[in-house]
């Protein structure tokens, strides 16, 4: 299996690898103070992570949303993207790498 050049298509904002170096999630990222709850920037977001997945010259098997309230997970088989199979508080996550996170008043993703 080749890795993708991601010179190629526009990047990301996430990109996680296996032990072996081949990308197995793409994710899209929300800063404070917007949410994937609104609609329109929800569809954007998935059509984005659509087309970086039909882009690549690998089957990449996961796929990411990030905002301040929600990690949403969905699997890409090739042609579809799934709904949500994974929904994860950001902040209960993101707390077990950063204790002081909870307490933070602004939530901020770069």
């Amino acid at each position: 299996m080749q890795a993708l050049n991601l010179e190629e298509i526009e990047h990301p904002d996430f990109v996680a690898f296996d032990k072996d170096g081949q990308i197995v999630l793409i994710a899209e990222v929300q800063g404070f103070p917007f949410t994937f709850k609104e609609a329109k920037t929800r569809k954007y977001a998935i059509l984005r992570l659509i087309d970086y997945l039909q882009n690549t010259k690998i089957l990449i098997p996961f796929a990411m949303l990030v905002d301040v309230e929600n990690i949403q997970i969905f699997q890409w088989d090739g042609s579809d993207l799934s709904a949500p199979i994974l929904c994860l508080n950001t902040v209960d996550v993101l707390s077990h790498y950063e204790p002081k996170f909870r307490s933070k008043k602004y939530l901020v993703f770069i």
